[in-house]
């Protein structure tokens, strides 16, 4: 009986697990086509994918940000997939 209570309660949470993802890239200067060192690189997701019910606050957005490494380029680990805004 214990087993098939927890199977239940847990069907909801299996539901819900999203794809993670990776996003990557190098920040280069436009001017000298040179890799940027140590540049900040901000990923934002604001979740679209979501339908709002009545009365339902939305998620906040999710914001990450690294640094890039000596050759401009960054990585970003375990992101729900989905559409992201970035700036470097």
């Amino acid at each position: 009986m214990r087993l098939s209570i927890f199977l239940l309660l847990a069907l909801p949470v299996l539901a819900q697990q999203e794809k993670l993802v990776s996003i990557s890239g190098t920040v280069i200067d436009s001017a000298t086509g040179e890799p940027v060192k140590r540049a900040q690189v901000k990923i934002t997701h604001f979740g679209g994918d979501h339908i709002l019910r009545p009365g339902e606050t939305p998620p906040p957005p999710l914001i990450r940000s690294v640094l890039t490494d000596a050759t401009g380029a960054f990585r970003f680990d375990g992101v729900p997939d989905g559409d992201y805004g970035c700036t470097a």
